[in-house]
């Protein structure tokens, strides 16, 4: 699972280019999410350090680390995209749940839970179908489990029933899991 790992944080960066620290960084709050899904789920993940992890992924030689920046080509992602898939399913509702967040902020709306909740929910049924995801559940207990371990791991934060972005890099590095699900198709599409 580490290589997958590695290649998901890689490619959810929009120019496919980051500094080591911040990859690292990435790379720890990924495991950690790993970590949170794992109980009760067939997910298993060994813990190792992001540095390990990152070795791990540098001895495949498809990706590239020079002067503390980890980075791949457009041919190198197009090879890379075979491993995301295999495990990008694990971080769509995050993404998710980071789109719909940005979402609100550019209408303007208050970050509630109710808000979060609501303007997710038509994308949620397309992203459990898309992406083979459990679709028994209930999609609001979903939705406020995803927000409830973002915050958590210190993505967001809430004051007054009203959420927050606390680490806007992570944020949008999460965004990158997950093409909007809320842009609208035009003819030109």
């Amino acid at each position: 699972m580490h290589y997958p790992c590695v290649v998901a944080v890689l490619l959810a960066n929009q120019i496919h280019k980051v500094s080591e620290v911040l990859f690292l960084k990435h790379l720890d709050w990924h495991q950690q999410w790993l970590a949170l899904n794992a109980k009760g789920s067939l997910v298993t993940y060994q813990k190792t350090s992001a540095q390990e992890v990152l070795q791990q992924g540098l001895a495949q030689q498809k990706f590239e680390h020079n002067d503390a920046v980890v980075s791949c080509t457009e041919s190198q992602a197009l090879i890379l995209n075979y491993y995301r898939n295999n495990i990008v399913h694990l971080f769509v509702l995050p993404s998710l749940v980071c789109h719909s967040i940005d979402s609100l902020i550019s209408e303007q709306i208050d970050l509630t839970l109710q808000n979060i909740d609501k303007h997710s929910q038509d994308a949620l049924s397309v992203v459990q179908q898309s992406y083979f995801l459990n679709s028994e559940n209930d999609p609001s207990e979903v939705m406020t489990e995803t927000i409830n371990k973002l915050v958590k791991l210190d993505i967001l934060t809430v004051h007054n029933e009203v959420y927050q972005v606390l680490d806007e890099t992570l944020f949008m590095l999460l965004k990158g899991h997950l093409d909007n699900p809320f842009d609208k198709p035009t003819l030109a599409n």
